[in-house]
């Protein structure tokens, strides 16, 4: 009895066993295929596929190593469909079950920045190669990082690295050759698109970068050399070149209105920050390039022009058809006084976007500050072509014909103005202007004084054309003296009598109106404060000798000060 039991028992615990083993067995095995499934699918980018197999795979047994890789490819699963918050939790896992795994490391990195929290996605990156010297991607990511934040060395140093793990890849010579254009390095910028080139030569983003070193350097052939091949090889992509277009995270939308706003509001800080968050986003060259032009005009804004042409140079080379930051890095030129630049990156937006009304507008003013009116009045032309009822072209065209003798015409533009906007006080200013060259002064005193009516940004620089014409006007019908004090004084008061020019106008007016010891008083005020190219303030100086021999002042050509 007492052996048949034992063998009893043993028998009983022997199937137990079995049944255990073979639970175990289906149970690894189940687990194991619904992982190799959705490792499958991750791999073809069926991502809610992936998602469900690997989560049932997490139902079932499974080892150690597989748990580890089942967590990884949900996760990058979750982070492909902008899942973010699941897919850092699954990576955390792969991390916690294998804490010295690389691969998790930049899983998770890549997340973050795909997040945009760049600050929590450098050190998983710097983890990532801890563990693994070699990950390329990870130097590569980082090294992008680095470079939208204008961290030069830094990101030179990381894509280094990333050339040498990844020697048959273009993106870290590209990445590289941005970070030397940053550093105003051309040459070794121009080396690192040439590399790029040798190694994918049917990459037309390289070609695209080259040809921007070649504007920067004035080789004008070689420039569009490189732009015409790289328009090519874009245009035969789909056969030639795979490049996976980068979907907007999420919250990309968003930012971008709040950095847009900010800026419309004049709020330059908040708009760069905004900017910032932006670039550090997992967005593509192309899609960063419009945020760094944005970036730019904050900081051209803020007065900061080596800042902007930082931002402008990157945007352009991170999309050399940008044509919009070719004509707001113009700007810059002339505010750096470098006119001939300005006017080879406005000629470059025209180029590229014959449309861009913006560019014939702005070179054309820069022609008329060159003196150059015939071009300005071109370009002008060209605007009205492009925007017929864009009011500050008829205003500035016809100052050019104005400057250039053709009165005739300038009136034509400056009443087209005032059909088009009533409120215009620039056309009414002209056309005083225009009237006075004609010696019709009556006409001219009435609009001037429509001009002061009408709502203006500079209301005192109206105010004291009126004033000055009704002082020194060789018509006495234009003039009054009682008129010209009070209009004077109220253009003194709205600058808080900073501006010495209206001064001196008060001083014509009190001498039009006979009281020549406060003409002489404020006229030696005036003089006291003036400041502006010499023959002006001699021609002040002049006027107050009239005073002193109680005569007032009269223009020949009086007009608008």
């Amino acid at each position: 009895m007492v052996v048949a039991l034992s063998f009893v028992v043993i028998m009983a615990i022997m199937i137990s066993g079995a049944a255990v083993g073979i639970y175990y067995f289906l149970e690894f095995r189940k687990g194991d295929q619904f992982y190799r499934e959705g490792y499958a699918a991750e791999e073809r980018e069926d991502h809610d596929v992936a998602i469900e197999k690997l989560s049932q795979a997490l139902k079932h047994k499974l080892t150690k190593n597989d748990l580890a890789e089942t967590y990884s490819s949900r996760g990058a699963a979750y982070r492909s469909k902008g899942g973010f918050e699941e897919a850092v939790r699954d990576f955390s896992e792969a991390i916690r079950l294998y804490p010295n795994w690389s691969h998790a490391y930049f899983g998770r990195g890549w997340t973050y920045q795909r997040k945009g929290e760049p600050d929590k996605a450098i050190p998983d990156y710097a983890q990532a190669i801890r563990y693994d010297a070699n990950n390329g991607w990870a130097y590569y990511n980082r090294g992008l990082l680095y470079l939208r934040r204008q961290q030069w060395d830094p990101a030179i140093a990381d894509f280094d690295e990333a050339i040498r793990c990844l020697p048959d890849n273009p993106n870290p010579l590209l990445a590289r050759g941005q970070s030397y254009l940053g550093k105003k390095d051309f040459d070794r910028a121009l080396a690192n698109f040439d590399g790029a080139i040798a190694v994918d030569s049917s990459n037309p983003t390289a070609y695209f970068c080259r040809s921007n070193i070649y504007f920067i350097k004035g080789e004008s052939d070689k420039q569009l050399r490189d732009l015409k091949e790289a328009e090519r090889l874009a245009s035969i992509t789909p056969r030639h070149y795979r490049a996976r277009s980068s979907p907007l995270p999420y919250n990309y939308p968003d930012v971008y209105r709040k950095m847009e706003d900010a800026y419309d509001q004049s709020d330059y800080d908040r708009s760069i920050k905004l900017a910032n968050e932006l670039v550090a986003m997992e967005i593509n060259w192309g899609q960063a390039s419009p945020v760094l032009m944005d970036r730019g005009n904050a900081f051209r804004a803020k007065g900061d022009f080596d800042q902007a042409l930082v931002d402008y140079d990157e945007a352009i080379a991170f999309n050399p058809k940008n044509s919009g930051a070719h004509v707001d890095r113009a700007l810059v030129w002339e505010k750096k006084g470098r006119h001939d630049q300005a006017l080879q990156d406005y000629a470059e937006a025209i180029r590229l976007d014959p449309k861009m009304w913006q560019a014939h507008f702005n070179r054309a003013i820069a022609f008329r500050e060159a003196g150059e009116f015939g071009k300005a009045i071109e370009d002008m032309s060209e605007v009205m072509k492009l925007k017929p009822e864009y009011v500050p072209a008829y205003v500035t065209r016809a100052a050019d014909y104005y400057r250039s003798g053709q009165i005739d015409k300038a009136l034509e533009d400056w009443n087209r103005a005032t059909e088009l906007n009533s409120n215009q006080v620039e056309a009414y200013v002209g056309r005083t202007m225009a009237y006075v060259k004609k010696k019709d002064y009556v006409r001219a005193a009435k609009e001037i004084e429509l001009a002061t009516r009408v709502e203006s940004k500079h209301p005192a620089d109206t105010l004291n054309s009126l004033a000055w014409l009704q002082a020194t006007c060789p018509d006495k019908r234009a003039r009054n003296g009682a008129a010209a004090i009070d209009t004077a004084t109220k253009a003194c008061e709205l600058t808080q009598w900073n501006d010495w020019r209206y001064v001196d106008t008060l001083a014509a007016a009190y001498a039009e109106s006979g009281n020549f010891t406060e003409a002489a008083n404020y006229q030696k005020l005036a003089l006291r404060r003036a400041e502006g190219p010499t023959a002006i303030i001699e021609q002040a100086k002049r006027r107050l000798n009239l005073y002193e021999q109680h005569k007032p002042y009269r223009e020949e050509i009086a007009g608008q000060r």
